[in-house]
């Protein structure tokens, strides 16, 4: 989802969105500036083709102010979609000092 504020003289000029609901492309005008904002959710296969189709699509709607969020899902480099993740472990339990009795927390 794209969200505007009332507030903000959004026009929808265009709108494209992929059949898998993964990205949302709206093109339109705000103080008579043209405007592109894509929202998109990548999946987590790292697909090169939902990529290239997003980006062959954003191509097509761009305009001077092109905004882009979300998550890609994605990483810069194959070595760091490869390397192990380190859990840090949970702090300990918090615990009340004698101070505390009678206080509600």
């Amino acid at each position: 989802a794209i969200l505007v504020s009332r507030t903000v003289p959004f026009k929808v000029e265009n709108c494209m969105r992929d059949k898998g609901g993964r990205y949302l492309i709206i093109k339109g005008l705000v103080y008579g500036e043209s405007v592109s904002i894509l929202n998109v959710y990548g999946p987590s296969n790292h697909s090169v083709e939902f990529v290239t189709k997003v980006f062959t699509d954003i191509a097509e709607l761009a305009s001077i102010n092109s905004f882009v969020g979300g998550d890609f899902n994605c990483h810069f480099t194959s070595l760091m979609n490869k390397l192990q993740v380190t859990r840090i472990p949970s702090p300990p339990p918090y615990r009340q000092g004698p101070w505390h009795h009678g206080i509600s927390m």
